[in-house]
């Protein structure tokens, strides 16, 4: 017996103990896996906004457990019209307006651009996603809003604001009520640059000072009506 001792296991019991060894590695890493499957790690840093299960309950396929929302930056989805998608780009700057907080103007940019339109009823849209830039507490999530897109930018120069404008839609043709001494008003053609959803650049038919008004009496031409 002391010799056996002294001479060490043999081979056989060597194998056999590591396959004993490797059985119980085993073992352990499926315990290991099913304790992971247990926990939920979130894809991204969020807010839990939903949760959708008690603990110990079975969870079902194809139901969400928790809902995660990324909320720093705030991101506003819009549909874009196949139209004007053409004339947006990744990056471009934008202005978000909330229907809670009509008071504020909140600067954005322009994140992504579907590559894949949405058509509803006929009408082909794209889903363009806007982040915006600054934090604002008052604005939450699920909050109604809009964005409108920057495509190119004037400085120093005449707008109108685009109430004040009548267009000939069969010509295209532009037109303003321009105020006289007298108090009378004068249509007079105008040539418009850039026109936004609220007002429209001026570049000829106008000088600085000069004031316009709404004929409220005519009916010759349809307005813009601010869009």
């Amino acid at each position: 017996e002391r010799d056996r001792l002294l001479a060490g296991p043999v081979q056989a019991q060597i194998d056999s103990a590591d396959a004993a060894v490797a059985r119980a590695q085993v073992a352990v890493d499926r315990a290991q896996a099913v304790l992971d499957r247990t926990i939920l790690t979130a894809p991204f840093d969020g807010v839990v906004t939903a949760v959708n299960g008690d603990p110990g309950a079975i969870a079902l396929p194809g139901v969400a457990l928790i809902s995660l929302a990324d909320l720093d930056p705030l991101r506003v989805a819009v549909q874009v019209d196949e139209i004007d998608v053409r004339q947006v780009r990744v990056g471009m700057d934008a202005r978000v307006r909330v229907d809670a907080l009509p008071s504020l103007d909140l600067p954005a940019r322009l994140e992504s651009i579907a590559l894949i339109p949405t058509i509803e009823g006929g009408i082909v849209t794209y889903d363009v996603r806007v982040v915006m830039t600054d934090a604002e507490p008052r604005v939450r999530l699920g909050m109604t809003a809009e964005a409108q897109v920057v495509t190119q930018r004037r400085e120093n120069v005449l707008i109108v604001p685009n109430q004040y404008i009548r267009l000939d839609r069969r010509t295209g043709a532009a037109f303003v009520n321009l105020v006289q001494p007298d108090r009378s008003l004068i249509e007079t053609p105008v040539i418009l640059g850039l026109q936004g959803v609220d007002s429209s650049e001026v570049i000829e038919g106008l000088s600085v000072g000069d004031v316009v008004a709404v004929d409220l009496g005519s009916d010759a031409l349809p307005g813009l009506g601010g869009g």
